[in-house]
């Protein structure tokens, strides 16, 4: 199978040095000292599953330079999606499959403002992997998980190609029904662990070890998913109601007394004879 991947990274470089490695064409795109070394050198994983090492010269400096590809990955910084499907509209890629192993759940539509709706493929990947040095890309534990779909039925096959080669490869791969729930479902992940770590301002492996870290995360997570959801999911149920004034009021104002100073029905100006005030306890 011949990829190009955009992106030579730790999700972009990790997935396409295995997939090389199994014998497939991978043609990276990469820019700077990246650019250089991978071109000198190849480009090194190195991993607990088993290193690995790139032919040298096979990453070009921008998508204009890859002759063709049965598929493009997508694997760059969300902030630069705009201008990588702006270039791959414009080159011979255009029309060709693409999947994007971004996280985020606006990639694709940014990618559609550029490209044929109905030649993007659904995915996300799950690995911890970065650049540790030019050249060399460093993979954290044995997590390396992709899990893709069509959402057209003229890309199914382009689906079951790729996870022959990840197979090949040894990467664990899964073609989903559903691809845009997954894709939701990593965002919410990441949401409520970003949101963990934030506040407890430790990076994720101390963060865990945080008093009472698991009802924190849930708590993120829970209120994320009040926040958005996929097109067509049903609304999460409504916030508690304690009073009138549709409040959370234990949550909000945990003392009786400030309870019935807020409440519009117990409050000197409150004027509505037909509510239910706060509960006193």
């Amino acid at each position: 199978m011949r990829i190009a991947i955009v992106g030579a990274g730790g999700v972009g470089g990790y997935f396409g040095a295995r997939l090389a490695a199994a014998g497939h064409e991978v043609t990276f795109v990469a820019r700077g000292r990246h650019l250089e070394a991978v071109r000198r050198s190849g480009l090194l994983v190195r991993s607990p599953l088993g290193d690995v090492r790139t032919a040298p010269g096979s990453v070009v400096e921008s998508v204009a330079d890859v002759d063709g590809a049965d598929l493009v990955i997508v694997a760059v910084k969300l902030w630069d999606t705009e201008d990588v499907a702006r270039q791959l509209g414009a080159s011979k890629l255009a029309g060709t499959p693409v999947l994007s192993l971004q996280n985020g759940v606006h990639k694709d539509t940014v990618l559609a403002g550029h490209l044929p709706a109905d030649s993007l493929l659904g995915g996300a990947c799950f690995i911890s992997a970065f650049i540790e040095e030019p050249g060399v890309v460093r993979h954290n534990g044995t997590l390396q998980r992709m899990v893709f779909g069509a959402r057209h039925p003229e890309l199914e096959p382009v689906a079951r190609q790729l996870l022959q080669a990840c197979t090949e490869a040894g990467i664990d791969a899964e073609v989903s029904e559903d691809v845009d729930r997954v894709i939701w479902e990593k965002y919410v992940f990441l949401v409520g662990h970003s949101a963990t770590t934030t506040a407890v301002r430790r990076p994720i492996g101390v963060g865990g070890g945080a008093p009472r870290p698991r009802p924190r995360g849930r708590g993120a997570a829970g209120g994320r998913r009040g926040g958005g959801a996929p097109p067509g999911a049903p609304p999460p149920p409504p916030p508690p109601r304690g009073c009138c004034c549709g409040t959370s009021w234990r949550r909000r104002w945990p003392s009786p007394a400030r309870r019935a100073s807020r409440c519009p029905r117990t409050s000197p100006s409150g004027s509505s004879p037909s509510a239910t005030p706060c509960p006193p306890t």
